[in-house]
């Protein structure tokens, strides 16, 4: 063959331009190919190219269509797609990794790279190009990913406990993770021990101990073994732990731990006792294990294989025990039923297989033989039996049964489905557990669609498409949330975790998955999402929904829209006379009446405190008057510990976009907050009256005490001296000086027979205090707030609430003190019958001095004998 123009043409360009000599040197190890772009079918292809690619040089044309007949058709379009884009900029790489097919069938991976040469305007007259093949670094790639695939398998298929921690630092540690078995074994699951410190995780001491093995595993870069104690949300458990160093830098950078549970071995080896070997040292060389027991079924002896493998040191430790002291005391019933069949029938029982626990805890099988013993009289005394360890031929037939058995388990304890679909998405296979979460038998599933005939009848369509997808793509299902149907018609959430079976043509024969129930999960998402836009006490909206939604509402479509705030009047009163129960009570009763009151697409949200704020799509300002009425109207038939319910409120109505949605709601509250000025005082005012007259009306007796010692106050103080609004005053205080018993229990104030407890007595005592909170309240009744806190102190400093004494008191305070105590005395109460106005005024005079200031003490003597 003639030498290519394009070859002479290329050998030309690289003497000429040193950039096309360096492209190259750097990417020219598999094949170079220059392309004429005047005559596009042109295009020479160095021969290392094609024999990278299985072919003869020397049987190829240098076409263009040579090269694109044997590249993958979806590669090729990835190729002209950047070759078009390098055409028209300069700086767009043309470079791609894309697949041939070798000549023997195979595919070859290539990273195709190419420069254009251009003529003086630019124009690409040329292509440079060259070819680097990758194939094994792509199979590396790939096979990396299939092993961290099956290695992830293995630590979470395995029965042994792992898990691996971070190393932070000298004695400074973090979990990383933890598999299947160690979560079940443990009771601590992924998410309690991820990033957390053993110190977190299990507290200071438990954490120091632990920690401190680990740093011995650092510091000896190896592996180390140990046993250990301890107590975890599992239980107080005994461990036999390994850990192994992972290395960095020299260094130990993270730590893989496995853990066994060996509390019955060690329970079992702490119990065993020393015995003597009686067999001859000749048996001890023989490969099978020997025993012998007594018509008892204890041990007379053994070789020292067998108690090498029933975990004794030496043949003696075994004398007297039996097998319910063996590490295969599970089995201890059958064997023994054997060994007495043997006995009794004097029949020897040859070559049959038994299970076994070595003293490992690992399941074994054996070859078993046994025969009767005699003495010399030909009487039975016992039996000897022989067996060989048979595990590893049956093994592979053991372990895919428990494999099997244990991946069912797994599910029916975890709450999922294991399950295996074929590529048409039917059930080939289903564990147990879908009888209890979906309610159908195993029979019942297989041959089923997964896509259809269990899928919720809603999302049939879209999982039907997502799940013939992944079929056809081979893909990996990772956390894929969706809807069951179950038998009964109820819908249950799963998340599915899976992946396809490929065969030798890279489709996939078969899908293996897992259904994890996530159905409470979503319940307590929607509890939680409930409760993040919900106010737990009234069940309204919450601020952050308000805050949301006023934007979504603000629209012309929902103009005019109104704000309307709206404040439950006598909040802080109510808390203070009543409790914080009763402020609980006329929030709540608040919001039902504001429910009461508003349309359906209204919206009522309680932003904090005593404050909620209504949001009124198309609705004008009389239609917002209209509706404040139709609040009022439900209010007024609302009490609330006797007390009527009100409230104040402002709105804006807003009907263009010139105005933002908090503009509007602060221009609300400003109109409600003036109104509630407004109304201030005479509000308190009110609520004052009305504590009192529910008081009055729930206990009478109170409503005359408290007329009589205004009365006694008004008389006394006037032969005092004292005048006009002073004397009111006092009169006034005298009247409502037990305002603040309304928070006492009523059967504790009424007394019926009640024995008084201590804790009675200082909720009683407590009443000045909340009196004197009460009316501090309102401006009306702020002058005679310190009178009534007084009111109980006495003249020598032991009365309450402060322990003043003397002139401490103020005067009326004193003077209400001794009004209280005469109409206490000379009144009948349940508890004691009434004295004479003389018996009074001798026990009064008794405590001059002492409870009374002798002054008004006097003063009433005087009062009452004029």
């Amino acid at each position: 063959m003639d030498e290519n123009y394009l070859k002479k043409e290329l050998y030309e360009q690289i003497k000429k331009d040193s950039d096309i000599f360096d492209f190259i040197q750097s990417g020219s190890l598999d094949g170079i190919w220059y392309w004429d772009l005047e005559s596009p079918e042109n295009e020479w292809m160095s021969p290392k190219f094609w024999r990278t690619l299985g072919y003869d040089p020397v049987e190829k044309e240098h076409l263009s269509s040579e090269w694109q007949d044997i590249i993958f058709p979806e590669d090729l379009v990835k190729v002209k797609e950047n070759l078009k884009k390098h055409y028209e900029d300069p700086d767009y790489p043309f470079d791609q990794i894309v697949r041939y097919l070798h000549k023997n069938g195979s595919t070859v991976w290539v990273r195709c790279r190419g420069m254009a040469i251009r003529d003086e305007n630019g124009k690409p007259v040329r292509l440079l190009g060259s070819h680097i093949e990758i194939t094994r670094s792509k199979e590396a790639e790939e096979e990396h990913a299939r092993l961290s695939e099956e290695y992830e398998k293995v630590f979470n298929g395995t029965q042994d406990a792992l898990f691996l921690i971070e190393v932070l630092g000298p004695l400074q540690f973090r979990f990383v993770r933890n598999n299947l078995a160690h979560q079940k074994k443990t009771g601590i699951s992924l998410e309690q021990i991820m990033h957390r410190t053993p110190q977190e995780l299990l507290g200071q001491e438990i954490g120091d101990l632990v920690s401190g093995n680990y740093q011995r595993c650092v510091d000896a870069k190896d592996i180390v073994s140990y046993e250990e104690e301890l107590d975890l949300p599992g239980g107080k458990r005994i461990w036999s732990t390994t850990l192994t160093p992972i290395m960095k830098d020299e260094e130990t950078a993270f730590i893989v731990g496995s853990g066994s549970d060996i509390t019955e071995r060690v329970i079992n080896e702490r119990k065993r006792k020393a015995s003597e070997m009686l067999l001859l040292k000749v048996i001890d060389t023989i490969p099978m294990r020997i025993f012998w027991k007594d018509r008892d079924l204890k041990y007379l002896g053994c070789n020292t294989h067998f108690a090498s493998d029933s975990g004794w040191s030496h043949p003696k430790d075994l004398i007297g025990k039996t097998d319910y002291d063996m590490s295969w005391k599970d089995f201890a019933e059958s064997y023994q039923k054997d060994d007495r069949d043997v006995m009794d029938t004097e029949q020897e029982k040859v070559n049959y297989i038994e299970k076994v626990i070595n003293q490992d805890g690992d399941l074994r099988f054996v070859r078993t033989s046994k025969i009767p013993l005699y003495d010399h009289e030909e009487k039975v005394f016992g039996m000897l039996g022989t067996f060989e360890d048979i595990t590893d031929t049956l093994k592979l037939e053991e372990e895919l049964r428990k494999s099997e058995q244990r991946y069912e388990e797994l599910a029916e304890k975890s709450k999922a489905i294991a399950f295996e679909l074929d590529s048409k998405g039917l059930f080939t296979y289903v564990s147990p557990s879908a009888k209890t979460i979906l309610g159908y038998s195993q029979e019942e599933l297989v041959g089923k669609c997964y896509f259809y005939d269990i899928a919720s009848p809603e999302k049939r369509t879209s999982l039907k498409e997502y799940g013939e997808s992944v079929l056809a793509k081979g893909e990996t299902v990772s956390d894929f949330e969706h809807q069951l149907q179950k038998k009964n018609g109820q819908e249950v959430w799963v998340t599915t975790n899976g992946f396809c079976l490929l065969d030798e043509h890279g489709k996939t024969k078969a899908f293996r998955g897992m259904d994890v129930d996530i159905t409470h999960l979503k319940k307590a998402e929607e509890k939680i999402r409930y409760l993040s836009y919900h106010d737990q006490l009234t069940g309204l909206y919450n601020r952050h929904f308000f805050e949301t939604e006023s934007e979504r509402l603000d629209t012309s479509r929902n103009w005019p829209l109104t704000v309307m705030m709206v404040d439950a009047n006598g909040l802080k009163l109510t808390n203070d006379a009543f409790g914080h129960h009763a402020g609980d009570e006329l929030l709540v009763k608040m919001a039902q009446v504001l429910k009461n009151s508003v349309r359906s697409d209204d919206i009522i949200s309680r932003i904090g405190g005593d404050e909620y704020v209504l949001l009124l799509p198309h609705t004008t300002e009389e239609e917002a008057g209209s509706m404040v009425e139709r609040i009022q109207a439900h209010a007024a038939s609302v009490t609330v510990r006797g007390l009527p319910l009100s409230f104040s409120y402002g709105f804006y109505t807003k009907a263009t976009a010139s105005l933002t949605m908090e503009d509007a709601l602060k221009l609300a509250e400003t109109k409600m907050y003036n109104q509630k000025n407004e109304r201030r005082k005479s509000l308190r005012k009110e609520m004052i009256q009305g504590v009192l007259e529910r008081l009055f009306d729930t206990l009478p007796d109170e409503k005359c005490h408290g007329e009589n010692v205004a009365d006694l106050c008004y008389k006394m103080g006037k032969k005092m001296g004292i005048e006009g609004e002073d004397l009111q005053r006092l009169k006034l205080a005298g009247y409502c000086h037990d305002i603040g018993k309304i928070a006492i229990d009523q059967e504790v104030l009424s007394n019926n027979g009640y024995r008084l407890t201590a804790e009675d007595r200082e909720e009683i005592k407590r009443h000045s205090e909340t009196g004197y909170v009460i009316l501090n309240s309102s401006s009306e009744y702020l002058g005679i707030s310190e009178d009534v806190l007084q009111h109980h102190e006495h003249y020598d400093g032991k009365g309450y609430p402060s322990g003043l004494k003397g002139n401490e008191i103020n005067l009326n305070a004193q003077i209400i003190s001794v009004a209280n105590f005469y109409d206490g005395i000379t009144r009948d109460r349940p508890h004691c019958k009434a004295n004479s106005q003389a018996e009074a005024l001798k026990h009064m005079v008794s405590l001059k001095g002492k409870r009374f200031n002798p002054t008004i003490v006097d003063t009433l003597v005087n009062l009452l004998s004029d």
